[in-house]
């Protein structure tokens, strides 16, 4: 047993050695994300990088901004807070209206927004100097920090979940790792990898899909059903970025869906053979959960996302850490420490609510990207910050009593049947509005020297 001077002397040396790690880890990390220069992805941005600075997060950081009109637009953007090791703004130029492969359009002429992100990192690659071994975390605009992520294999253990034993969790040049998320194969887009790259079941997205139907009906699931975090080498990134961006405008021809730059990643890589292992802890968004793949031995509380790190310690009958769950205070579930067993990131792609229905109470809450719209006031020195209307601050409204699956069913889904999931929904609403207030607050200390408005009464509308 240790004594207390030992067990002191024994946490010191672990910080050091953690905080040795970081730094080592630091210089081969680089952070990037996309967006357009609509206010819409601005103020998600603001949000990102306010949360990475509240844990504490090291290694650079680049956004990729395109679609920028003028000088003006382009300077709105540079109004963000700098992370830990800094942040870089690179502006993609204009395309040519006539191309096929715009940021913005697709091949039938509809606004396809995500085509930003291959087109905006295939530039960004071809016109910076950064080493092929530079490890590249390619996160969603709209994404929070709950910890740091290192690919320090003893700080990223502790956390990790992974479905299948044995696969890797730290990326190198060759070997990608990506979050598992739920969108299963890309065999019906098998029509684009032949019109791309010829009919030929050895080339690597064909050879995917095949694998899938015959030898191996796991394969699509177990390397391919991944999104971001994404985690490749540099290098790797500069091959797979062109065909990301030539391939994403057929399946999005296809399938008019916000996923279908997630396929087409998936084939670029499947093509390079750049077989991703998955991991499961990186992010956390859909309470429902997708299950880990469509195989009849799924279970029905699986999950591709890194739920349960939550689910045990805040949200069980008997959960430990119940009383620090974000809708009964207001402080929200995050760490310094990578070796922290929370998912690292909160991906608020979802709308979060909780339905009421008793008589006199004027009581409704969720929150949502959506309904934050383009709407820039939210960055304003006098707009306040968001309502956490929740006890034991008045109006000291029970959160946790109105969120219950019958009123889900009543109001949302009569054929709701995960209820063994479903107190995920008032976790996630809680932890998005506190950790936006944590980096809204940040921001208006650095923007605002005259004062800023810091009370809590601002409402989401028609959610």
């Amino acid at each position: 047993r240790l004594t207390t001077l030992g067990r002191r002397l024994w946490n010191q040396q672990a910080e050091q050695a953690y905080a040795a790690a970081s730094a080592v880890a630091a210089d081969k990390l680089h952070f990037v994300f996309s967006t357009d220069c609509r206010p819409f992805q601005h103020w998600q941005s603001v949000m990102l990088v306010g949360t990475a600075r509240l844990v504490g997060q090291r290694g650079n950081f680049t956004r990729i901004v395109s679609e920028c009109k003028d000088d003006a637009s382009r300077q709105s953007m540079l109004r963000i807070n700098q992370p830990a090791d800094g942040l870089a703004t690179h502006f993609v130029p204009p395309m040519h209206a006539d191309e096929r492969r715009s940021l913005q359009w697709d091949g039938n002429g509809k606004r396809y927004p995500q085509q930003n992100r291959p087109d905006g990192l295939s530039h960004w690659l071809q016109n910076v100097d950064i080493a092929d071994d530079t490890i590249l975390v390619v996160l969603d605009p709209d994404q929070l920090f709950l910890k740091p992520l290192t690919q320090n294999a003893e700080l990223e253990r502790p956390a990790l979940i992974q479905n299948w034993g044995g696969d890797r969790y730290i990326a190198r040049p060759g070997k990608p790792v990506g979050q598992g998320y739920g969108i299963a194969s890309f065999k019906k887009y098998r029509k684009v990898c032949e019109e791309t790259f010829g009919v030929d079941p050895t080339e690597g997205c064909q050879a995917a899909i095949i694998a899938e139907e015959t030898t191996d009906p796991q394969h699509m699931h177990r390397h391919y059903s991944v999104g971001a975090p994404y985690i490749m080498a540099a290098g790797d990134m500069r091959r797979l970025a062109p065909l990301w961006s030539k391939l994403t405008p057929g399946v999005h021809e296809i399938v008019n869906r916000i996923e279908a730059d997630m396929w087409a990643y998936s084939m670029a890589a499947a093509h390079l053979g750049l077989a991703h292992d998955r991991v499961e802890n990186h992010m956390i968004s859909d309470p429902l959960g997708a299950t880990r793949w469509e195989g009849p031995e799924a279970h029905k509380t699986a999950s591709v996302e890194g739920w349960h790190w939550i689910d045990g310690a805040y949200l069980a009958k008997d959960a430990p850490l119940a009383a620090q769950h974000p809708c009964r205070c207001h402080t929200p579930v995050h760490s310094p420490d990578p070796r922290a067993q929370l998912p690292t990131l909160m991906h608020y792609c979802q709308t979060y609510k909780v339905y009421h229905d008793e008589p006199g109470l004027s009581f409704q809450f969720g929150t949502s990207k959506y309904r934050m719209g383009n709407d820039m006031d939210i960055l304003e020195c006098d707009h306040p910050l968001l309502a956490e209307p929740w006890a034991p601050s008045p109006p000291g409204v029970d959160i946790l009593g109105h969120s219950t699956p019958d009123r889900w069913r009543k109001y949302r889904d009569p054929g709701l049947t995960q209820d063994e999931r479903f107190p995920r929904e008032a976790f996630a609403m809680c932890e998005v509005v506190l950790l936006w207030n944590v980096a809204l607050l940040d921001f208006k200390k650095t923007w605002c020297p005259s004062g800023y408005n810091e009370s809590k009464v601002y409402y989401q509308q028609n959610l």
